[in-house]
């Protein structure tokens, strides 16, 4: 567990490193992985993803979400009312689907072969 005060350092160079678009979602406006995450340095040669550091509470999906995205997905619903039922962009639907997003969150059964 991560104590307050390096949690506090770590929002702050979060928040520096964003901007907020009139959605409300942030825009990582430094290094990016090849993922398309932004990509946070945490000391010592030490990575992660921005995402996974910065606990944006006004995220809409969850890794949870994203299983059952993919089935909905499998059982032919439309990407737009998929998105519409979670509040973000088909677009979003989309990149989950090709396994651009939320890689790391999909279960082996939705892996594609590569």
């Amino acid at each position: 567990m991560m104590d307050a005060s390096k949690r506090n350092r770590y929002r702050e160079r979060i928040l520096s490193s964003v901007k907020e678009d009139e959605n409300g979602c942030w825009l990582w406006q430094k290094a990016i992985t090849r993922n398309w995450y932004g990509n946070f340095a945490l000391g010592g040669g030490t990575n992660r993803g921005a995402h996974r550091v910065s606990g944006h509470p006004a995220s809409k999906l969850t890794e949870g979400d994203v299983p059952t995205i993919l089935r909905r997905l499998q059982s032919g619903e439309p990407k737009a009312s998929i998105a519409r039922s979670y509040g973000v962009s088909d677009r979003i639907i989309l990149l989950i689907s090709r396994g651009d997003l939320w890689r790391h969150a999909i279960p082996h059964q939705f892996a594609k072969a590569g």
